[in-house]
């Protein structure tokens, strides 16, 4: 077995690879999947440089895992070996007694405890222990680098689109579009039947933004999109930068609009404008990680024709090029992937 692991908190102190380590027995509900890539998301960057205090370390790095099961623990019920699957963020408890579990919506299982690259060692690795309620099934046509990225990008960009009410005559504000989660939302809120108003920072990712479906692209270097024509009115917004760009974002709006935050790429905390929220009856949600069943709709909305958005392999030994090149504003379109 290879993998990828971090000691030490900081950009500073490189990655290590680790080369023949023997192979993890999965025990109880466990599945052990063969890595086939994991993406590279900015969480991993802000995991890395300390954005989440509980961390364990040394750990593996990476919850964006697609991969085949090569066995299964003796509670394990629902995969066996040779099923392909992808993983969610982190596991559910999936007792009768929990509520979130019982609805489907087990992101918000408050018992749940493996968290991929936090709390557990994640995909960073050409195999990989995870408990069988923290992956869902992935179809045979789907290929292994877009299955990676599908839940923490494209799940993402789901429940937060769907959360906000998006649909047929809607406008759709994409905050960010030009990083994975956003250029994801341009696709599923065209895909839903939205016009989808894609914000970008560099003009370099207009043709990128447009060529995945975007009707408008506003170029934005101080974020002050709202002053943009065509950037007002929005019936919701989908923000995947955070503090830097919410008071534009909620400014964009029209008269009970509604704003999702799924992203926050700075540790400052926001100033929010109340007054601005109670006047235009606006609503300000937070969207966790998608649900298996969230993933379920996606596939199905996906269907037959993959998403565009670009994705560019790399070998697992580049992970420490990956995290840098992330940290360099307009550097990175669409995902990174690493492959064992």
């Amino acid at each position: 077995m290879r993998r990828v692991r971090m000691h030490s908190l900081g950009l500073e102190h490189p990655l290590t690879i680790e080369d023949d380590l023997p192979t993890p027995t999965p025990t109880g509900a466990e599945l052990l999947l063969e890595v086939d890539a994991v993406g590279v998301c900015h969480r991993d960057v802000i995991d890395r440089t300390g954005g989440a205090p509980f961390i364990r370390l040394p750990i593996t790095l990476g919850h964006e895992v697609a991969g085949r099961v090569i066995a299964a623990g003796p509670d394990a019920h629902r995969f066996r070996p040779g099923d392909r699957v992808a993983t969610l963020h982190r596991d559910a408890c999936q007792q009768p007694d929990c509520t979130a579990c019982t609805l489907g919506e087990t992101s918000l299982c408050e018992r749940a405890m493996h968290v991929f690259g936090i709390l557990a060692d994640g995909g960073y690795a050409s195999h990989l222990l995870a408990p069988e309620s923290a992956v869902y099934p992935i179809p045979a046509g789907v290929p292994a680098d877009e299955a990676a990225v599908l839940h923490c990008t494209f799940g993402t960009a789901y429940r937060g689109l769907r959360a906000a009410g998006c649909g047929p005559g809607k406008t759709a504000l994409i905050v960010g579009a030009g990083g994975g989660v956003g250029s994801a939302a341009i696709e599923v809120a065209t895909r839903l039947g939205a016009r989808a108003v894609a914000v970008v920072r560099d003009a370099r990712h207009r043709e990128h933004c447009l060529a995945l479906g975007a009707d408008r692209v506003v170029v934005a270097p101080d974020n002050a999109f709202h002053k943009h024509v065509d950037a007002v009115g929005a019936d919701l917004a989908l923000d995947c930068v955070g503090q830097p760009t919410m008071d534009a974002t909620l400014r964009s709006l029209r008269l009970g609009g509604t704003a999702v935050a799924i992203g926050n790429l700075v540790r400052e905390r926001l100033a929010l404008n109340l007054g601005l929220v109670i006047v235009k009856a606006l609503r300000l949600l937070g969207s966790s990680g998608a649900s298996a069943r969230d993933m379920g709709e996606l596939l199905a909305l996906r269907g037959a024709r993959p998403f565009l958005s670009p994705r560019k392999l790399l070998p697992l030994t580049d992970a420490d090029a990956a995290h840098h090149a992330l940290r360099t504003p307009g550097a990175v379109q669409g995902r990174l992937i690493l492959r064992a």
